[in-house]
C-alpha cells in the first residue's frame, strides 16, 4: 500500500508577520552595521577633541572589540533574514534560527554595553570628572544614559520574536514542519 504523504500545517499569521518584520529588520542591519556603523564610528572618528575618538584611535583592544561586534552583529542580521525567508515558507529551520537570533539578540546589547563600560566608557567619565570638565562629563553620563536606553530598545523585538515564536500553537505549527 502506498503511504500518501499528509500536508502540512498552513503557516499561522504570527509566524508570517515576523518572518517578514526579520526579512526587513534583518536588511537594513546588514546595511546599517558595517556602512554606517562601522564606517562613521570605528574607521572616521575624526574629532581630536573628542575622548571617545582617542580611544577609538588610541586603544587597540577597544577598537578590535568595535569591528567584532559589529561583524558579529552583522553575522545575526543574516541569520535574522534567513530566518525570515524559513518562517515565510513555513519551514522548521526558519523556526530555529529566529529562536537563535532573538536569544543572541537579547544578550548582546547586555554584553556590548557591559564590554564597551569596561574598556571605554567608564575611563572617559573618570577622565572628564578628574579633568574638572563638567561639561564634557555631563555629557559622557548622558550619553552613558542614552546607551542603556536604546539596548532596552534593541531588546524589544527579540522578545516580541521569541514570545511569537514560543507559542505553543506556532511551536506545534513548525514541529510537524522540515
Amino acid at each position: 500500500m502506498e503511504k500518501v504523504a499528509r500536508p502540512s500545517p498552513p503557516i499561522l499569521a504570527s509566524a508570517r508577520v515576523v518572518g517578514g518584520l526579520n526579512c526587513l529588520f534583518g536588511g537594513l542591519g546588514v546595511l546599517w552595521n558595517p556602512l554606517v556603523t562601522g564606517g562613521v564610528y570605528v574607521f572616521s572618528a575624526t574629532d581630536p577633541a573628542d575622548p571617545w575618538y582617542r580611544h577609538v584611535t588610541t586603544d587597540p583592544v577597544y577598537r578590535g572589540f568595535l569591528v567584532v561586534f559589529i561583524v558579529m552583529v552583522t553575522a545575526a542580521c543574516l541569520v535574522q533574514v534567513a530566518s525570515g525567508i524559513g518562517l515565510l515558507r513555513g519551514k522548521r529551520w526558519g523556526w530555529t534560527l529566529g529562536i537563535g537570533y532573538a536569544i543572541f539578540s537579547l544578550i548582546a546589547p547586555v554584553a556590548e554595553y557591559l564590554i564597551d563600560y569596561v574598556l571605554a566608557t567608564h575611563q572617559i567619565i573618570l577622565e572628564a570628572g578628574r579633568a574638572g570638565e563638567e561639561d564634557a562629563f555631563v555629557v559622557q553620563v548622558a550619553g552613558t544614559a542614552f546607551h542603556i536606553v536604546y539596548n532596552i530598545a534593541m531588546m524589544i523585538y527579540p522578545a516580541i520574536l521569541l514570545y511569537v515564536l514560543m507559542r505553543p500553537d506556532v511551536r506545534r505549527a513548525f514541529a510537524k514542519r522540515r
